[in-house]
């Protein structure tokens, strides 16, 4: 899959997936050129998120190319939790960041064993 405009421009201002208070999820095999997240792993906003509480859990990224956005974030929504992630084989060409974990002071969760390996 790739994501980027129908003129294969970066897409603006819009994050390319969020993962939401999922489970068991695989994204593999993709190219991304946002103006935001290309890969984003959420789990709520602030007292509503922890009222629901479901966590964002079990996030496989593998065999993925990033040309431009920030890469993979976990949160900042991620009041439910994020745990078990997993990001295999990336190559970022131009992000602002390749993986990394975002959060804004009073919003709560925490990620969990959440691993990058291979990444160029």
């Amino acid at each position: 899959m790739s994501v980027a405009d129908s003129d294969g421009r970066p897409l603006l201002r819009t994050d390319g997936i969020d993962v939401d208070s999922c489970s068991n999820t695989l994204i593999t095999n993709c190219t991304f050129a946002t103006g935001d997240d290309c890969i984003a792993l959420k789990s709520g906003m602030d007292s509503d998120g922890r009222a629901v509480g479901i966590p964002t859990v079990n996030v496989t990224v593998r065999n993925t190319i990033f040309l431009q956005g920030h890469g993979c974030s976990i949160g900042s929504d991620m009041s439910g939790g994020v745990a078990n992630a997993v990001f295999e084989s990336l190559r970022f060409k131009g992000t602002g960041a390749g993986v990394r974990i975002k959060d804004q002071r009073g919003r709560g969760g925490e990620a969990q064993h959440c691993a990058p390996w291979p990444i160029e």
